[in-house]
């Protein structure tokens, strides 16, 4: 087998961190090379240990989301997995921000835990699919304000793409849906990032977390 994944896990809580590695050690594909529980742990982790990809959580003392910021700040090739159990969408669009490659949450099941660590390793993004959607919802309900935002413009098959897309689904799966070849998704996935103008999935989540805060922000005016 060739490269392995390495892949560093920071989490106070040791029922949760030990499920976690257990998961993970137990693919082929995956090597566990280090844990810890704080901030400063985590900062130590990446620099020491460089691994692919670390599992944060953000609640862990001293603040994952400070980790995150200074490892950011620091420079680093490490990508970053937040666990967490918070689905609030200042924590989703603050942690993709600062340039988290994932966002999960806890109660997942092994298979998505995995898939989301393969695919920030190979893809470099993944976002659960419930917050992408809860995204989504959101936006949906704030676009007839006077600030309408960039995807009224887009078209109806553009709009369900950028939906699949934003909820966590691949080029294959959004192809099964929509009943189209993957050859015609990646032409929709272009059109969108060119017209929207983001580079990656995870941009394409900022976007849509910045249009709920314009919307927010519009239907309180």
């Amino acid at each position: 087998m060739g490269h392995k994944i390495s892949i560093a896990v920071v989490d106070d809580h040791p029922l949760v961190a030990e499920g976690v590695i257990h998961v993970l050690a137990n693919c082929p594909d995956m090597d566990v090379i280090g844990r810890g529980s704080t901030s400063l742990e985590a900062i130590d982790l990446v620099k020491a240990k460089k691994p692919d990809i670390l599992v944060l959580d953000l609640s862990i003392p001293g603040g994952g989301m400070t980790a995150l910021q200074t490892l950011m700040d620091f420079g680093t090739a490490t990508k970053f997995l937040i666990l967490t159990v918070s689905d609030d969408e200042t924590d989703v669009f603050n942690a993709l921000r600062i340039g988290a490659h994932g966002y999960v949450l806890k109660g997942i099941g092994s298979s998505e835990l995995i898939q989301a660590v393969r695919s920030i390793y190979h893809d470099g993004h993944y976002l659960t699919p419930s917050l992408g959607a809860k995204m989504l919802t959101d936006i949906g309900r704030h676009q007839s304000s006077a600030k309408a935002t960039k995807t009224a413009q887009l078209s109806l098959r553009e709009d369900e793409v950028l939906s699949l897309i934003a909820a966590g689904h691949s080029n294959k799966s959004v192809g099964a849906a929509l009943n189209l070849s993957e050859k015609t998704v990646k032409h929709y996935i272009t059109s969108l990032f060119k017209k929207l103008n983001v580079k990656s999935r995870v941009e394409l989540a900022i976007l849509v977390q910045k249009k709920i805060q314009e919307g927010r922000q519009s239907s309180a005016e």
